[in-house]
């Protein structure tokens, strides 16, 4: 139980730094999205 819930039970600074990553990864796969549909749509353009 307490390894299935490490990540709930950590102290502040592990917890906004478990926030920090997941807004990091969600940051960086939004970049991701746009750069995709960019290149995307600038390919289908130049069609």
């Amino acid at each position: 139980m307490r390894v299935e819930h490490k990540f709930l039970m950590v102290d502040v600074d592990g917890q906004a730094r478990l926030v920090f990553e997941l807004a990091k990864i969600r940051f960086g796969f939004v970049i991701l999205t746009i750069g995709t549909s960019l290149s995307a749509g600038r390919e289908s353009h130049e069609l």
